[in-house]
């Protein structure tokens, strides 16, 4: 019995080892179970903050690109600004798994890379995943100039007064300076003016002694009075009626038919319908598919060619006559004479008739006692041959579109203004007034204005103001956002500033206010209101009409519609490149006006002139993005790194 108690303790106590070393066992394996489920958790962590880093790296590659495609021009410096402040910026990685985000910084490196960092988190775990980008430009393509003619009043021109408007060539000097080519002393002083209008309905006044050097081309009517005189070409779709004194250098042509009585034309006379001349010479040539008469025209250098009946009377033609018609020759003399219809002599009363007996016709011939001798034979024939007169083709009217195949082809808003203001009106949030009073001075820079002497303009709601990052006409540009602009003091451009200004509301000088641009530097002007340039206010620009860069001086935008632009002002002359096809523009002012206008209807009223300047041809007004190739980040390489890690590894490919 006792031997059998001792032996039950014995398995008592072997039964609590067993258990205690199990328990040790399952102890140790619950250990390992643990940190084996710690480790996958901190590595599931750092694998989906990865992937949140990966996912906001891809998804500002993608809003980069974007911005790329959308503003060509953009920079470096461009793409780190507009993504945020500090080029800063979160997302929400795109997938399924909630409290995963990517916080992005941009920055570029010391060999002008794009440094795209992005740092991803979920819970307790984050990844910082580094790419480096080049940005390699696109291949764009500049908007073609809209200044070619200088001066455009799309639905109409008036010019008025004893001014001028003629043309010279900025880049060679002043207007009017002399300048040596070619070893031959010139003055800057030019006919290359054009005054256009753009619409089948538009109206082309010329009236007292104004004066175009150059020429005048309109698919509306032309009226003309006093002694206005145009140097060049004068075209219309319309008819030409005008009894008054005036001159014309070049061709007069009309769609329709031609009434010209006194003075001259330089060059050809052309329509489709009828002409009839008075008391005048004529240069060039005369032609129509119509009749023709002539009374008291001489002399007629070139020759005359009818589709229809030919009536002169005491006018003499160097040229050769022809007409598919009858010929009535009362007196003149004329050249070498071609009739395929009748010959009616019989009421002459000259005494000189056709060059070396050069008369040919076909039909009968009516004569009196000084003509029967044309009546037979070699005079009297059976066959002449005569050119057809061209046809005068209508001067294409403005249908919105610009053919860039056809060089005539014209379009009044080639540059979508209303729309590229529109998208820099976007921008102008909270925007205040400007008021600079007398003896008060506000600078511009590219970035910020301020009041660089503010006495009297303490009250302005704008004092200083830093610039507005927009886009117009294809560029990337800091803008100067303002409401309205009251100026009774001066405005001054910074020197070596390309400045760029928006008005959201009106623009008005008055007093003896300035503006003054310096020779190295521009200035952008963009309108949504109204600008009113009054008595007494003054803008000094640069001699030279364009920047280093090919930038205008002095540009002004309006998508305004009413009388938009105003300018009365100026003692001094006035340099200023006007583009305002949705604008009425009026220039009342004693000063010479220099520079190019486009306007929906141009007046230029007074004592002052217009001079074109040529060099605005090749004036650089913006990127035409619908043509260019859009830029491209392209990855260099990347890395993923610690987010304490001080020093980065070497670039990987």
């Amino acid at each position: 019995m006792k031997q059998m108690k001792k032996q039950q303790g014995f398995t008592i106590v072997v039964v609590l080892l067993l258990s205690m070393m199990a328990s040790v066992v399952v102890i140790s394996s619950l250990k390992d179970t643990t940190m084996q489920e710690r480790l996958s958790g901190n590595f599931e962590k750092q694998t989906n903050a990865r992937l949140a880093a990966e996912s906001g790296l891809f998804s500002t590659h993608t809003y980069l690109q974007g911005q790329l495609a959308e503003l060509p021009t953009s920079t470096l410096e461009d793409l780190i600004n507009n993504i945020g402040e500090g080029g800063l910026k979160t997302y929400v990685a795109n997938n399924s798994l909630e409290g995963m985000l990517a916080n992005i910084e941009l920055s570029k490196t010391s060999d002008g890379l794009l440094s795209v960092a992005s740092g991803g988190k979920r819970h307790e775990g984050e990844k910082k995943v580094r790419a480096l980008y080049e940005l390699v430009p696109g291949t764009g393509q500049s908007l073609k100039s809209p200044y070619h003619d200088g001066l455009i009043g799309c639905e109409g021109v008036t010019l008025t007064g004893s001014g001028k408007a003629d043309s010279y060539d900025s880049s060679l000097g002043e207007y009017g300076a002399s300048y040596i080519q070619n070893g031959q002393t010139l003055i800057n002083k030019g006919d290359v003016v054009t005054v256009r209008t753009l619409t089948g309905g538009s109206k082309v006044i010329v009236r007292g002694s104004a004066q175009i050097e150059g020429d005048l081309i309109t698919p509306g009517q032309i009226e003309f009075n006093g002694g206005a005189s145009v140097s060049g070409t004068v075209h219309t779709n319309g008819y030409f009626y005008n009894s008054s004194d005036i001159k014309i250098g070049g061709d007069l042509i009309a769609y329709e038919y031609i009434y010209k009585k006194n003075n001259q034309i330089g060059g050809s006379i052309k329509s489709n319908g009828y002409i009839k001349l008075l008391n005048m010479s004529v240069g060039g040539d005369i032609l129509t598919r119509d009749t023709i008469s002539l009374t008291g025209v001489s002399p007629v250098g070139g020759n005359v060619l009818a589709g229809s009946d030919l009536y002169i009377q005491a006018s003499n033609v160097t040229g050769t006559v022809s007409t598919h018609g009858n010929l009535t020759f009362l007196a003149g003399n004329l050249g070498a004479t071609k009739v395929k219809g009748n010959v009616d002599m019989s009421s002459w009363h000259g005494d000189k008739t056709f060059a070396n007996d050069s008369l040919r016709y076909m039909g009968a011939f009516h004569s009196n006692s000084n003509t029967a001798r044309f009546n037979t034979a070699p005079f009297k024939v059976n066959f002449v041959s005569i050119p057809e007169a061209e046809i005068i083709e209508k001067l294409p009217e403005d249908d919105g579109l610009l053919d860039p195949s056809n060089p005539q082809d014209r379009t009044c808003d080639p540059l979508n203004i209303k729309t590229e203001i529109e998208t820099v009106d976007i921008k102008a949030i909270d925007v205040k007034d400007l008021f600079v009073h007398s003896n008060s001075t506000y600078s511009f820079g590219e970035t910020t204005s301020l009041f660089t002497n503010s006495n009297g303009s303490d009250s302005s709601p704008v004092k200083t103001l830093v610039a507005t990052k927009s886009s117009f006409l294809g560029n990337s540009a800091d803008i100067l956002m303002f409401d309205n602009l009251e100026i009774k003091g001066t405005l001054k451009i910074a020197e070596n500033s390309d400045v760029v200004m928006y008005v959201k509301g009106n623009f008005k000088m008055s007093g003896s206010s300035s503006l003054t641009i310096p020779d190295t530097s521009s200035l952008t002007l963009i309108m949504k209101g109204a600008l009113d340039i009054g008595a007494g206010a003054q803008i000094y620009t640069p001699a030279k009409g364009l920047t280093d860069e090919g930038v205008p001086i002095f540009s002004i935008y309006s998508s305004y519609s009413g009388t938009g632009i105003k300018i009365t002002g100026g003692t001094e002359e006035i340099y200023a490149v006007v583009y305002a096809p949705l604008t009425d523009v009026e220039i009342a002012s004693s000063s010479d006006f220099k520079g190019a206008l486009v306007g929906k209807k141009v007046a230029i009223t007074g004592a002052g002139a217009f001079h074109y300047d040529s060099a605005l041809k090749n004036a650089k007004v913006g990127n035409d993005n619908s043509k260019a190739t859009t830029p491209q980040l392209v990855f260099k390489g990347w890395r993923y790194h610690a987010e304490s890690e001080a020093q980065e590894e070497p670039l990987s490919k």
